[in-house]
């Protein structure tokens, strides 16, 4: 399997997950499902500090850039800089150095007024254009207009939003 495969397809995997989240949980057992538990298995997936991986909410903005620099091995590059970046990320916000690491090799942006939105739910567009940036496509995404329509267009030409 070549490179780029190897590298899409547990992105695929935490795409998949992200927008199926609301499904992985039995209403009547609430056990995880085996994407999950594969997540979780592999160390991605750590949980909360009660020792679960709660599926039922929604994953926010500084889980998602964190899970995507697990995913890439990236994680033990950690902790990266000292300040925060953003406003609303504080020196003791657990995932500061995830979020600043993410920030600077791209894989994520604040909203441009010196916010990043930790608590926000993720959403597709934003994944799309993590996913993008992780499989080392910025460039070909912005010369197709850039976000969100070129990260789309190349997710697209990809096969990961089918």
């Amino acid at each position: 399997m070549n490179k780029i495969m190897m590298k899409i397809i547990p992105l695929i995997l935490i795409f998949l997950l992200i927008v199926t989240i609301p499904n992985t949980i039995s209403a009547q057992t609430e056990e995880l499902s085996q994407p999950m538990k594969l997540m979780n298995g592999l160390g991605i997936f750590k949980g909360y500090e009660d020792g679960r991986l709660h599926p039922e909410y929604d994953v926010n903005r500084a889980e998602f850039v964190t899970l995507m620099l697990r995913m890439l091995g990236m994680e033990s590059q950690l902790p990266y800089g000292e300040k925060s970046v953003f406003y609303d990320v504080t020196d003791d916000f657990w995932a500061k150095d995830n979020i600043n690491l993410g920030t600077s090799i791209g894989l994520i942006e604040g909203y441009g007024n010196g916010y990043f939105g930790t608590d926000d739910s993720i959403v597709i567009t934003d994944a799309v254009k993590i996913i993008v940036s992780a499989l080392g496509y910025s460039v070909k995404a912005e010369q197709a207009g850039g976000y969100p329509a070129g990260y789309i267009a190349v997710a697209t030409s990809l096969g990961i939003t089918k």
